[in-house]
C-alpha cells in the first residue's frame, strides 16, 4: 500500500507539488521511525529501487499528453470523481 501510494504521487504530481511531496515523505519517514513502524522502510526502499521506472512513467505521460492533449491533471480527475459521488449514499465496508 505505502509503496504504491508513493508511486502514485511520484508519477502523477506536477513538478511544483512534487518537491513538497518529497519533503512530506521525509517527515512521514521520520514519524514512522519514531513510532516504530519499521515496515514503512521496506516500502520506501522498494520505491527508490524503482525510481528509474517512475522517471520513465512521468516521461511517458508527458509524451502522451503532447500527442493526445486529452490527459487531465490528477487534481481534475479527483474533482470529477468527488463530483460524481456528491449527494449519493455510499456504503463503506
Amino acid at each position: 500500500y505505502d509503496r504504491n501510494k508513493m508511486f502514485l504521487h511520484a508519477i502523477h504530481l506536477p513538478k511544483s507539488k512534487l518537491a513538497l511531496w518529497y519533503l512530506q515523505l521525509i517527515l512521514e519517514t521520520f514519524i514512522r521511525l519514531v513510532t516504530g513502524r519499521f515496515y514503512y522502510f521496506n516500502s520506501l526502499k522498494m520505491f527508490f529501487q524503482k525510481r528509474d521506472l517512475v522517471i520513465q512513467s512521468r516521461q511517458k505521460l508527458k509524451d502522451l499528453k503532447k500527442e493526445t492533449n486529452t490527459l487531465l491533471p490528477l487534481g481534475e480527475v479527483v474533482n470529477i470523481i468527488v463530483d460524481s459521488i456528491k449527494n449519493k449514499k455510499i456504503r463503506r465496508f
